[in-house]
This record gives structure tokens, sequence and C-alpha cells, in this order.
């Protein structure tokens, strides 16, 4: 697949750059990763509605149309990426921090 990719915006054939490598970010409810054409936006809040958005930027550069419900596959994918990316921070909980494994018997 190729890391370029092209979008008409405002009449204008306007390249698009996809990367290579993933690019994760987040704060106190939300978080972000791009990876590919695929970019996951996902909420969790205990005081408002949790989401989670999957969009294809190659077909879809304006984030339009969300297509977690039509790509389950790749949402599990780039949810578990972003488990593995996020780092648990002591004294500073989030609500995206995993739940510490159970000791093995």
């Amino acid at each position: 697949s190729s890391d370029v990719c092209s979008s008409d915006l405002a009449g204008e054939n306007k390249p698009i750059f996809l990367p290579q490598a993933e690019l994760y970010w987040e704060n106190e409810t939300f978080r972000a990763l791009r990876k590919g054409k695929y970019k996951l936006i996902q909420k969790k809040s205990l005081l408002t509605p949790s989401y989670v958005q999957l969009y294809d930027l190659e077909t879809d550069p304006s984030e339009t149309n969300n297509i977690a419900e039509d790509k389950a596959e790749e949402l599990k994918t780039l949810i578990e990426l972003a488990d593995s990316l996020h780092i648990n921070i002591p004294n500073h909980p989030s609500p995206f921090d995993l739940a510490p494994a159970e000791p093995a018997n």
C-alpha cells in the first residue's frame, strides 16, 4: 500500500500522506491512534458518555463516516495497539489504565 493518496478538497487534488508508523496521543479522557489509513478516537469517562470512532482517512479525510461498527476486526486490533502504547502513571489514574494482571498461582 502506498503512503500517499489523493483527496479532492475544495475542488483541488491534494495529496494526503499516510504515516508508516503509528502515532498515539491521549489526555485525561480522550485518546487517538493513527496507523496507516485508520484513525481511532476513543473517549472514556465516568461523568459523560464514552464512545469509540474509527475513520478510514484514505477514503474519508474529513472524518465524517464513523466505520467502527463495520470494521470490528480493525477496531479491535487498533484498541489493542492503543492499550499497548498507553503507560500507567502512578498516582495519576487514567480511564485507559488496564487492570493489573492477576498473580499466577
